[in-house]
């Protein structure tokens, strides 16, 4: 399923995405790092009996979104805000989210911070930011960190002489597929007279200053009002992240499922994480009319 593309045009940037379905269960959907709206494809193809919509948002600077002006960056405070924008703009209310890794990320500061807009929370590979130490230097951090981004905006661009280079750089990046690596890429490069480039963009890959203590992030984690699913997949990172067990313990209601996978699992292995959301969309029913949309 290619999905059908959808432009979000908020006051301060221009968001892209892809629908995928046209059923009355509404899903709103948040890809990870360096991905793009398509990391869904494979999912909405395993559920493409259900009466499901799934709303697949190209976070800004990924895929077919604009990227952030220059001298700004990519903070998670910054996507939060696009979200909910993004869903006033929709008219979503109420969200029902999909997330995966740093979509995930998101999706938590967002049902910490916003509960009465989040209905549902299922997670992929990661819940909640990965936090700081309390004893990291974060002057340094931020000195470090702030004063890359206009050097990255400045570089010149990187080019692939063919396709297959491009291939190889993406995979080097995570392990997935081959044909799950092309599908992503399907959404995340151009080609031109010199070669094929990233559409994404550069200043992604400094990481963020601002991250938040572990303190902070069990702020947010306490503050969930709704149903979570967290998805793991054994060959990937969340099995290896000491920071998650306390922080399910301190969920009021969550569900921990673990597959058989790497960190796409939702990719590589989407029959198995369709059964999973079927049971937690089950046993947790909406009350509430998702037909909104």
């Amino acid at each position: 399923m290619r999905g059908e593309e959808i432009v979000i045009d908020l006051p301060h940037i221009r968001l892209a995405g892809l629908r995928f379905g046209q059923g009355r269960h509404i899903v709103f959907a948040l890809h990870g790092w360096l991905d793009n709206a398509m990391s869904f494809a494979p999912l909405a193809d395993a559920l493409a009996q259900d009466d499901l919509t799934i709303i697949a948002l190209d976070f800004a600077g990924h895929g077919h979104s604009a990227h952030r002006p220059r001298a700004s960056g990519y903070h998670f405070s910054d996507y939060l805000r696009d979200v909910i924008l993004a869903a006033d703009y929709l008219g979503i209310q109420r969200l029902d989210l999909l997330c995966h890794s740093m979509g995930a990320a998101v999706a938590t500061l967002l049902a910490g911070a916003f509960p009465e807009r989040v209905v549902r929370l299922a997670c992929i590979e990661l819940y909640g930011v990965a936090s700081v130490s309390d004893d990291e230097p974060l002057p340094q951090r931020f000195r470090n960190n702030l004063m890359q981004l206009d050097y990255m905006q400045s570089r010149p661009e990187k080019v692939y002489q063919d396709f297959d280079a491009l291939m190889r750089a993406r995979l080097s990046a995570g392990e997935m597929r081959a044909e799950n690596a092309a599908l992503l890429l399907s959404r995340n490069t151009s080609k031109g007279y010199e070669g094929y480039r990233f559409l994404s963009d550069r200043r992604l890959r400094i990481w963020q200053p601002n991250l938040l203590s572990e303190a902070q992030m069990m702020s947010f984690i306490e503050a969930i009002e709704a149903p979570v699913l967290m998805i793991e997949a054994e060959q990937g990172y969340a099995p290896h992240w000491a920071f998650l067990p306390p922080r399910y313990a301190a969920t009021r209601d969550i569900q921990v499922q673990r597959l058989t996978g790497v960190h796409h699992v939702h990719m590589d292995a989407p029959l198995a994480v369709a059964a999973c959301l079927r049971e937690f969309w089950r046993s947790r029913p909406l009350e509430m009319n998702m037909d909104n949309i």
